[in-house]
């Protein structure tokens, strides 16, 4: 006669399934989000590839925030996907409505970029969304008092950031807390991509953030190791965020 199983044993090899699977859940979470900051790493290697380019076709200048005058009609920007407005576009070859790492929705369309990081939660957001920052220094008004220089002339070009992710809503990331980066890997709370890490007590918190550097490779810099404002007032002098400056700090 073939023997059954109790209600006991039942609820035994049930309660049994249940502890495994809370003992695997974490570490298929871990395992996810690694997944993610990989694919973001990929992504922000290929924006270098193109920023590359960029400098090779125009005299070794690094992609700046906009070029042209505010006022030209040929104004682009570092951010735009589109063919016409995009600096890195054209490189690319990926056109969207959506700028670099970032979402746009309307009433009729919905578009995430091609290099939009799966670890951002855009969901409540709207309009043009952007996540990912060009060096706050790379702008007309840098070039033009003389701070910023071409990209052959990086000191540390290995220790220097040139673009790295942001919170939602910023082109450009600084030292400063208006414009602090954004650190969403291994932070929950940076999913909706709100800086979470412009707060004083939140500097040694969780939470890394991909940085693009000068020579083009890719590193996820904690938060922690971060250079910014609100740890050190004089974290801005770092060759992190001093690219041409000869007497910045290695020290970061």
């Amino acid at each position: 006669m073939k023997r059954k199983f109790t209600l006991i044993e039942l609820l035994v090899i049930i309660a049994i399934i249940a502890i495994l699977a809370g003992m695997l859940l974490p570490a298929l979470q871990k395992a996810k989000e690694q997944a993610y900051k990989i694919k973001c790493i990929a992504s922000l290697s290929q924006i270098g590839k193109a920023c590359s380019f960029y400098s090779d076709d125009n005299k070794d200048y690094p992609v700046l925030l906009r070029n042209g005058d505010k006022a030209s009609t040929s104004t682009q920007f570092w951010y735009k996907a589109s063919e016409s407005e995009g600096m890195l576009a054209p490189y690319l070859r990926l056109y969207s409505s959506a700028p670099l790492g970032g979402f746009y929705k309307s009433a009729a369309t919905t578009s995430h970029s091609q290099f939009a990081c799966p670890s951002r939660d855009f969901s409540g957001q709207s309009g043009y969304v952007y996540a990912l920052g060009l060096h706050g220094q790379l702008n007309v008004a840098g070039m033009q008092s003389g701070e910023a220089g071409k990209v052959g002339s990086v000191l540390r070009p290995s220790r220097s950031c040139y673009i790295a992710e942001s919170p939602f809503g910023n082109t450009s990331i600084s030292y400063s807390k208006a414009d602090w980066p954004a650190f969403p890997h291994g932070n929950p709370a940076c999913g909706t991509g709100d800086g979470a890490g412009t707060d004083t007590p939140l500097l040694n918190g969780p939470g890394s953030c991909n940085v693009l550097f000068f020579d083009l490779h890719v590193e996820s810099i904690a938060r922690n190791r971060m250079p910014s404002y609100q740890r050190n007032p004089g974290d801005y002098k770092t060759t992190f965020w001093k690219p041409w400056d000869r007497n910045a700090d290695d020290n970061w």
